[in-house]
């Protein structure tokens, strides 16, 4: 058996390479037999595969020279070869520890390595991929706690783990800081560089907090706030693709606190009811319904599955979640049992070509969500499978006569999965649709009027329509992973409110030990390890008033542009790099 210090971090890289398997998923697994993943194997790993396009490059260089010598096509352990070369060329210390035949090997031809690796990065760039280290972002549970209890006990942790002293890379101020996310309720955005066990935290093993990525906050917080009115939503749920449960429990919470909101008083003096709710969340998948009901019972209290008749009641005013298992596609839309589903939630399997903060995406064939940040240039035929997927299920949800209000989401940045889909889905849907006020159309949903980044105008769009849609790009400053949004309504619906439209009311609120609303205060640490710049480029961005779009004719125009300055940040701090292996853990 090795006692290489890399044999660990080697095994895991081969098996991601080899079986296709994502590193967290290799990492984490709950398989009883198999140790669990050391910090250190797993830095080692992260740093690899944020250099392993350099290194291909040095070992292919001069019609494969270097791999030939070094016989790396024969390696048994690619995985441990690549880690090997890491360590020798890039690593801290510029060398390889321990011993072994593999180690040997490459030693032979360790000047010829290194002159390799310094003539390609002076004539074409280091070649390293980026790598891009977001915030901390922490979704409060509202059914299960409040703002205040979180906020106060994350201070005396941040306190805590740092010993009151910063890092040097943020203000020392701010690494310890909490700040509120400027567009999503209730989400606290922590420096990344906070040395707090997060999956170990009591707040995450009760179900109190979730750690849950900015972007994929948008998707229920456009269903639950994308009407322009401040009445509550009435009716029934569907999470159509729920698994593993983040965006149904999001969903929940902020339909409870919505219906929270609204109750009281009316103008008549009469005191104002809220009926509850029902859920719907379906997945086809035996594996993925189980971690979906294992998820929500931790984040919200379930109820058994409805009789035939659709009557049961829930006991409480909190959303009654119930879990299905089957395929939302073969959900008949005429089914009793949801002839009160007004509103479907629809995120269904995508490329996740927004996905920029694991680093195993770089391992991803183009096909298959790749490295690509340009919507338009994504593709493969994988890609092309999906979104006819995609098409299909949306059109479906379209089909549900008494559902008024879609919300469509991905975490891909390829067109073709997002605008193309949406957009065929409209015109193909409406076709079928004879009464002018069933037929659907485009709306800009009010919670993310102040989200500047907007859909592509693509064919089958009009400007007007794209500018309804919200798109997040990582890779442009958005400090959060790449997604999707588009949200539909009936054209009935939105004549209904069309007198009740309201301004686009933030919806954060602040709390004692929230320094203030996140504004790019860690962005310094966007790409902490190894390499320490970060380029945010000037945009305009467009900021969209009410609009409501059916078929290319827009009911309301106006966009005001507005110039957003960013400046480009260097981390110099030697203690940033120290806490690379830290962070990327």
């Amino acid at each position: 058996m090795s006692t290489s210090p890399y044999n660990e971090a080697g095994k895991l890289l081969t098996r991601i390479i080899t079986e296709h398997k994502s590193l967290k998923t290799l990492a984490f697994s709950k398989n009883k037999s198999k140790a669990p993943c050391s910090k250190v194997a797993y830095a080692q790993v992260c740093h690899t595969l944020q250099h392993k396009s350099i290194l291909e490059s040095i070992l292919n260089h001069d019609e494969g020279r270097l791999r030939k010598n070094i016989q790396a096509d024969e390696v048994r352990n690619i995985g441990l070869l690549y880690v090997l070369l890491y360590e020798l060329l890039f690593g801290r210390n510029g060398k390889i520890r321990g011993g072994g035949r593999l180690k040997r090997n490459i030693m032979k031809f360790e000047k010829e390595l290194k002159e390799v690796k310094g003539k390609l990065m002076k004539d074409g760039g280091d070649g390293i991929e980026k790598a891009y280290v977001f915030p901390r972002y922490i979704r409060i549970n509202t059914l299960k706690t409040t703002m205040e209890e979180v906020v106060d006990t994350l201070q005396k942790d941040l306190t805590k783990s740092q010993g009151g002293t910063g890092t040097g890379t943020a203000s020392s101020e701010d690494t310890q800081c909490i700040f509120c996310d400027p567009h999503v309720p209730d989400l606290l955005v922590i420096s990344p560089e906070a040395s707090i066990q997060w999956h170990q935290h009591e707040l995450v093993t009760s179900g109190k907090i979730v750690l849950q990525d900015k972007s994929s906050c948008f998707s229920a917080l456009a269903m639950v706030h994308g009407t322009h009115t401040d009445e509550p939503l009435e009716g029934d749920y569907m999470d159509a693709c729920a698994a593993p449960g983040n965006k149904t429990s999001h969903l929940a919470a902020l339909i409870h606190k919505s219906q929270s909101q609204s109750a009281g008083v009316s103008k008549k003096g009469n005191q104002l009811k809220t009926t509850p709710c029902k859920i719907f969340a379906f997945d086809r998948s035996s594996s993925r319904i189980s971690i979906l009901r294992d998820r929500l019972s931790k984040l919200v209290p379930l109820a058994p599955a409805p009789d035939q008749s659709g009557t049961q009641q829930s006991k409480s005013s909190l959303p009654e979640v119930l879990t299905i298992h089957e395929d939302f596609l073969k959900v008949d839309p005429k089914d009793k049992t949801y002839k009160k589903v007004k509103c479907i939630l629809l995120d269904p399997s995508c490329s996740g070509s927004g996905i920029i903060d694991t680093p195993d995406r770089l391992l991803r064939p183009a096909d298959r969500g790749g490295n690509q940040s340009n919507g338009e240039k994504g593709g493969g035929k994988r890609v092309e499978t999906l979104s006819n997927f995609q098409l299909l299920i949306l059109k479906h949800a379209m089909s549900f006569p008494q559902v008024q209000r879609i919300v469509y989401s991905t975490c891909s940045v390829h067109d073709k999965e997002n605008e193309h889909v949406v957009a065929s889905a409209l015109d193909e849907a409406n076709e079928q649709i004879e009464e002018d006020a069933l037929k659907w159309s485009f709306v800009s949903p009010l919670a993310l009027q102040g989200w500047g980044r907007r859909g592509h105008e693509v064919s089958g769009l009009t400007e007007e329509q794209a500018n309804c849609l919200a798109r997040v790009d990582g890779t442009d400053g958005d400090n959060t992973n790449g997604f999707f949004v588009s949200y539909f309504e009936r054209k009935g619906a939105s004549e209904t409110i069309s007198t009740k439209l309201s301004s686009a009311k933030s919806l954060v609120t602040l709390v004692p030990g929230v320094k203030a609303l996140y504004d790019g205060e860690f962005n310094n640490l966007n790409n902490v390890a190894p390499s320490d710049e970060i380029d945010n480029n000037n945009e305009e961005v467009k900021e969209i008033t009410p609009a409501i779009v059916e078929n290319g004719n827009d009911k309301q125009k106006g966009s005001e542009t507005v110039s957003q300055d960013s400046t480009q940040i260097k981390a110099k701090s030697k203690m940033a790099k120290k806490k690379s292996k830290k962070i990327l853990w």
